[in-house]
């Protein structure tokens, strides 16, 4: 299964450039324009790397991280950013960024960090806590009873893992 890549700038000729040097390795990618269009993609897809530009509109990186980090802590988060000042790439740390970039960024680089962060993820399994379990199976439970139909292995399959996703 490819890996799901987010990219998350306002600027466009940035999500152009990481589209050009992401595809070529294969990776499916989403992308937003603000933190709000990130959070609401982590919401509906199964994301495993989010490219954070620090600087946007309507919810900068920051806050967008904080957010993020409050419900999912499994997210690998790469922050890329034109700040320079260690203070900020401190802070994006301490937020919960797994790592940060420092802007205009080396194609070659971007991919090194992207693969690197992505290879623990594919050797390790992910472990739930009771209580995530327990969540997990009120929203697949919820979402069946919205939808009240027989379903196929496959279609109950499929709305588990949505369930699944909606709390990495």
């Amino acid at each position: 299964m490819k890996p799901h890549i987010l990219i998350v700038d306002d600027e466009e000729q940035n999500l152009e450039l990481a589209k050009i040097i992401l595809l070529k390795e294969g990776y499916s990618l989403h992308f937003a324009q603000n933190g709000e269009e990130a959070i609401e993609c982590i919401n509906n897809n199964t994301i495993d790397v989010m490219v954070l530009d620090l600087f946007m509109p309507k919810m900068d990186g920051f806050e967008t991280l904080a957010k993020i980090r409050s419900n999912n802590t499994i997210l690998s988060i790469i922050v890329v950013t034109a700040y320079t000042d260690e203070e900020s790439h401190i802070r994006a740390i301490e937020l919960g960024a797994d790592d940060v970039m420092t802007k205009p960024y080396d194609i070659i680089e971007l991919k090194q960090r992207v693969k690197k962060i992505l290879t623990p993820q594919q050797i390790k399994e992910k472990l739930y806590a009771y209580e995530q379990v327990e969540l997990i199976t009120n929203s697949f439970l919820d979402e069946l009873g919205k939808l009240k139909k027989e379903f196929k292995e496959d279609e109950l399959i499929k709305l588990f893992k949505s369930a699944i996703s909606r709390f990495k």
